[in-house]
């Protein structure tokens, strides 16, 4: 946005940077991020990195939504102006420009402007933005209808390629008949398959075709694509324990099957490994378990470090344990120093959380990294901001968080 009136630049700015101390530091594009905690005079400087970002779809639609659902206290004029450099409607910079203060050399004899015709203009863009939503919506209504039709169709899979998974461990616990029973049980899962992947491709077009349609609604149709892809690495992962189920069945003789390898869990598409909202989708995934590196927690910066060490135990275990009752988690389990608490004072713990500590002379790290060698190998998330202890379990193929992001979840 070149060119424009420096009243008009001023009134953008305005906008945008009341914007950016309002929402959570988290929804900012990282180059505004810096900016939160700056005062609106010292946002007036940086005009040019405010108005700049608009130049973003994603960031301007963020706007919009907050000019439309939060009615911030902007003055009018400056809520048309933003809602204009937003919105870019077909000579949209034009209309910018004729908004800015004229200079006239003859201010006696030159009329009045007409802010009548102004408010007017804005009102007729306002108008015009407000059924742009309306059909937004009214569209993304039925994207909603076509996601609950593959909702359906996803559960149906899911329900097909259970019954798979059953067949082939029955087939690989089966001794007699072992050469025919594991042809039949491999060649059903290939079938399932098969069918896994038609499904996925048959999502596929459907998501092309809401997108072709459904346009304006760009973010709900990126939602769609993302369970796309969820269920392509949903079927991934199934296509490899039919390949490590095979790898493991072996004729009569051997002693058993190989140990199987736990893999950390992918992060999310669009978003970062240390955002809080990564940290409840893994917690979401089935099967899922949680090792937590408890003093780590308690002592970090926004953590329980002002109450006893006793009185931090409790309040972790407690919030800890209404998060995983809400998110469905299999097992959770925290483990403390025992080197700082007392025999005596170790008070056992009922609910869903399992507490632990370490033996006299055992570092609570070398607990943690020894758990996972007696877990099964499902998915484990371990919370900590100890780096060291961070790389020592995604050696043992842990999912790894930061303490900050489970004082987020937590609170």
């Amino acid at each position: 946005m070149e060119g424009l009136p420096p009243d008009v630049a001023a009134a953008i700015a305005r906008g945008v940077g009341a914007y950016v101390r309002a929402v959570p530091r988290h929804q900012l594009p990282n180059q505004l991020r810096p900016l939160q905690a700056f005062r609106a005079k010292a946002l007036a400087a940086r005009s040019g990195v405010l108005i700049a970002a608009l130049d973003d779809d994603t960031f301007r639609n963020a706007v919009l939504d907050w000019l439309d659902e939060v009615h911030p206290d902007l003055p009018p004029e400056d809520q048309a102006i933003l809602r204009l450099a937003c919105e870019r409607e077909d000579g949209w910079e034009e209309q910018l420009r004729a908004l800015g203060a004229e200079d006239d050399p003859e201010p006696v004899t030159s009329p009045a402007p007409d802010t009548g015709a102004l408010e007017a203009a804005a009102a007729r863009e306002r108008e015009r933005a407000k059924q742009a939503r309306e059909e937004a919506r009214r569209a993304k209504a039925a994207l909603a209808d076509e996601r609950a039709a593959r909702d359906r169709e996803i559960a149906a899979l899911r329900s097909s390629l259970a019954e798979a998974e059953e067949a082939l461990q029955a087939a690989a616990q089966a001794k007699t008949e072992a050469e025919r029973e594991r042809d039949e049980a491999a060649s059903a899962a290939d079938k399932e398959v098969r069918r896994a992947r038609r499904s996925v491709e048959a999502a596929e077009k459907e998501r092309d075709a809401a997108r072709r349609d459904l346009k304006v609604e760009r973010r709900a149709a990126a939602e769609a694509a993302r369970e796309v892809e969820r269920l392509e690495r949903r079927v991934a992962d199934l296509e490899r324990e039919v390949a490590d189920l095979k790898e493991r069945r072996e004729p009569d003789g051997v002693e058993g099957p190989r140990r199987q390898v736990r893999r950390s869990l992918p992060v999310p598409m669009g978003r970062f490994d240390d955002d809080p909202q990564t940290l409840e989708t893994w917690l979401d995934h089935d099967g899922v378990r949680v090792v937590v590196d408890g003093y780590n927690v308690t002592l970090a910066e926004r953590g329980f470090g002002k109450m006893e060490l006793e009185q931090q135990r409790e309040r972790l275990v407690t919030e800890l344990g209404a998060l995983v009752r809400r998110k469905g988690v299999g097992e959770a389990i925290v483990v403390f120093d025992g080197n700082v608490v007392a025999p005596a004072a170790r008070r056992a713990f009922r609910g869903p959380v399992k507490v632990e500590y370490s033996r006299p002379g055992e570092k609570a790290d070398d607990h943690l990294v020894a758990l996972l060698d007696v877990l099964p190998p499902d998915p484990v998330v371990a919370v900590t901001n100890d780096r060291e202890l961070q790389e020592r379990l995604r050696e043992k193929g842990a999912t790894v968080a930061t303490s900050d992001q489970l004082l987020d979840l937590l609170r």
